[in-house]
């Protein structure tokens, strides 16, 4: 008669012991995990019970223990024992950084990954600082530059007019005077050129077509200031919505890659970093970019607070990439403002009268008789 108490055990039913065996091992050797020796050794037993028959009881018995070390070792799981275990496996079989990336531990995978988000990041954040920095340097020359050529201008003219009226009689001075400020025009003017050339190559162009051709960069005419403004009104844009969404976009995603190396660090040192865990942080980088791109919506309301406490658009977007709650507690506060003001807006009408004349009911209007005389009382 066949045993049906005594089968080998199949392959995966030893998933249970394996776990339980991996959640022994920790317990033991944590010093911060108090476990006494009669778990250890029900424990023992029933892993030895179970590989030798796969009754219903002895399986019972594995999962009791296996419920008993958990709540011994929360918030450490079986999960994250073996996810960082095989971490520490794969570390040993494979020494090194660079390496096939496709036979990493899920763990390895979260921690490379994280790494390359920040130092891509960091990049970018480097580059486009510089860019705009390019950008703000190259406008403030145009301003100072068109600012000379206009002076230059004013005094030519005014100077050549008064030689001309002058005639044969103006002095060699005021002839040296007039070529002195006519050189002086003509270097500002290509010096502004040459600004200009400048800032349309920073702006790749986008702002010249968007001006249809208005923007002759050619030097020697006299009205260049006048055909170059709107490239420079442009490029003032282009440098405005760098500087209220793409920095504060790529600042919020740098502040939830400093928060997510923080929780890995912090889940590493305690054991209870989980493969499930990457789907979070993909989670956290997509909130980041979304709350850090919004800031320039929000910062001009919330400015004046902001400000006064020290806080920089860009600090308040990596604020808003590392702590999500900064950002909800800062849009609560302006809908609890923007209700405030639309309550206030309906309450308005609601203390006037209904009565179509606008008098309140309580003080009814006296009309007196057409022949009544003049302070008759009624």
């Amino acid at each position: 008669m066949t045993n049906t108490q005594s089968t080998e055990v199949p392959g995966p039913h030893a998933a249970p012991v394996d776990d339980l065996e991996l959640l022994l091992k920790y317990t033991v050797m944590r010093a911060d995990v108090k476990i006494d020796d009669a778990s250890i050794e029900e424990a023992t037993t029933a892993c030895a019970e179970y590989r030798r028959t796969s009754s219903v009881p002895n399986e019972v018995r594995i999962w009791k223990c296996l419920n008993k070390l958990s709540n011994m070792t929360k918030p450490v799981t079986d999960e994250s024992v073996k996810a960082i275990t095989a971490l520490l496996d794969d570390q040993r079989q494979r020494p090194g950084f660079f390496r096939n990336y496709a036979l990493d531990p899920p763990i390895r995978r979260q921690i490379v990954t994280s790494l390359i988000w920040m130092f891509a990041v960091l990049l970018l954040v480097v580059t486009v600082q510089i860019y705009s920095l390019l950008l703000t340097v190259t406008l403030e020359q145009i301003g100072t530059t068109q600012t000379e050529f206009n002076a230059a201008k004013a005094q030519y003219e005014t100077l050549h007019t008064a030689v001309d009226v002058a005639g044969d009689k103006a002095s060699d001075q005021a002839t040296q005077q007039l070529a002195t400020l006519d050189e002086a025009k003509i270097s500002a003017e290509s010096a502004l050129t040459g600004n200009f050339k400048l800032l349309d190559t920073l702006t790749f162009g986008i702002p010249r077509k968007l001006t249809s051709g208005a923007t002759a960069l050619t030097p020697g005419t006299g009205t260049l200031i006048q055909q170059n403004v709107i490239l420079s009104e442009a490029a003032k844009g282009f440098v405005k919505a760098v500087a209220l969404y793409l920095l504060p976009l790529l600042y919020g995603i740098s502040g939830a890659n400093v928060y997510i190396l923080r929780q890995l660090i912090s889940k590493l040192d305690d054991w209870t970093l989980t493969p499930i865990s990457n789907t979070k942080y993909r989670l956290r980088r997509s909130l980041g970019a979304l709350l850090g791109a919004t800031i320039g919506l929000l910062y001009d309301q919330g400015s004046g607070a902001l400000s006064s406490a020290g806080f920089s658009i860009a600090a308040v977007a990596f604020l808003g990439g590392y702590s999500a709650e900064f950002i909800f507690s800062l849009l609560d506060s302006l809908i609890t403002r923007a209700k405030s003001v639309f309550s206030g807006e309906l309450e308005k009408p609601a203390q006037g009268s209904s009565n179509g004349n606008g008098s309140s009911p309580e003080t009814p209007v006296v009309v007196p008789p057409a022949n009544a005389p003049s302070g008759a009382k009624q």
